[in-house]
């Protein structure tokens, strides 16, 4: 998301019409619910954008050019994109590890925000030293409370999102689709993990 973390990008973007869905998404993964997670991303991501606001700089499907230097962002595939958030976002996550609704919203967070932001609200919200890695302490935690961890964890994301458009007024244009995408997120992480 524009401004929000180690990468950025648009946000409440349509489907991405004529490309094929995550689901057809050739990135191998351990977790059945990875390619739920990642069509959800990519949807929040949108295609490509260059805001004069967004830090990220040019960016495609929410790849950003600041996160990813050497990459020509004009030119990423979407199979480029699905192996990215595989390999540095879901992986480096422990995704796999969580309850598929706190999977969900840890991935959207890490790619919104930066990985090591998304892991210490998540610790947060669960009460856990925050550390900002997930390991067996915090999938235990997420194991246990993964109901009004979600909860937490979203409010800490609203209110992270809230405070970095109050001290920086470049961020605000941003606001209103980084408040939907969190509560598009928690319906999306109900159907998930049926809660």
């Amino acid at each position: 998301m524009a401004g929000a973390g180690d990468k950025a990008g648009s946000q409440n973007q349509p489907a991405l019409s004529g490309q094929p869905a995550a689901s057809q998404s050739p990135v191998p993964s351990t977790a059945p619910h990875f390619r739920a997670c990642l069509d959800f991303v990519l949807r929040m991501e949108g295609g490509e954008v260059n805001h004069p606001n967004d830090p990220g700089g040019h960016t495609k499907y929410g790849i950003s050019q600041r996160a990813y230097p050497e990459l020509d962002i004009a030119s990423l595939t979407l199979e480029q994109a699905w192996e990215i958030y595989h390999r540095d976002y879901w992986l480096p996550c422990h995704c796999d590890q969580l309850p598929p609704a706190l999977a969900l919203a840890l991935f959207d967070c890490a790619v919104n925000c930066g990985k090591g932001r998304a892991i210490a609200l998540l610790q947060a919200a669960l009460g856990v030293q925050i550390d900002g890695v997930v390991g067996s302490r915090t999938v235990a935690a997420a194991s246990r409370q993964y109901r009004s961890g979600l909860v937490k964890f979203l409010t800490r994301r609203v209110q992270h999102y809230v405070e970095l458009a109050r001290v920086n007024d470049r961020y605000a244009v941003f606001l209103g689709g980084w408040l939907a995408r969190c509560f598009h997120c928690h319906e999306a992480a109900l159907r998930l993990g049926e809660l």
